[in-house]
């Protein structure tokens, strides 16, 4: 699907369900499908999202899942609530980017191992603060499930 098919396709969709404040937005992430940012009235895309997706009712369902949690509470999560919004605005609940193959998969250029309890991580972009952090054997990152200090390695896609 194009870029521009899919604004108009968001606007749109915006209109239909009452949200003619908020802003569409195409951002980089590529992990998430789509974010719904209350606090600044957007919805986004991932732009690995739309040039990979199969088909314009993906995108579809994919926006309608971020209009319904943009029309329901901002702590609501997928609940009840959140499955509700969707039955009334015809999203089909597993069609959420959960249910969706991942499209677009890129070898880490770091991972990130916990030592203590074993959650681990990847970073995408090269950052210098990371090679420095290599190379000096120190460790900038701290665990978010337990605050130990992690373990920084190079990935497979690291083209030093």
């Amino acid at each position: 699907m194009k870029k521009r098919e899919v604004i108009e396709l968001a606007h749109n969709l915006f209109l239909e369900h009452g949200l003619q404040n908020w802003k569409f937005k195409i951002y980089n992430r590529k992990r998430n499908f789509g974010t719904c940012f209350h606090s600044k009235q957007e919805i986004a895309l991932s732009k690995y999202f739309i040039k990979y997706v199969e088909s314009s009712e993906q995108v579809k369902q994919i926006l309608l899942h971020e209009i319904a949690h943009a029309l329901c509470d901002i702590d609501i999560g997928h609940g009840y609530e959140f499955k509700q919004k969707c039955m009334t605005i015809n999203c089909i609940e597993n069609m959420s980017s959960a249910s969706f193959t991942l499209f677009y998969s890129e070898e880490a250029v770091y991972n990130i191992i916990c030592p203590k309890c074993g959650v681990t991580g990847e970073l995408y972009k090269k950052i210098k603060r990371m090679e420095n952090a290599i190379q000096n054997n120190s460790k900038p990152f701290r665990c978010r499930k337990c605050r130990s200090e992690c373990s920084i390695e190079h990935g497979a896609k690291n083209d030093l």
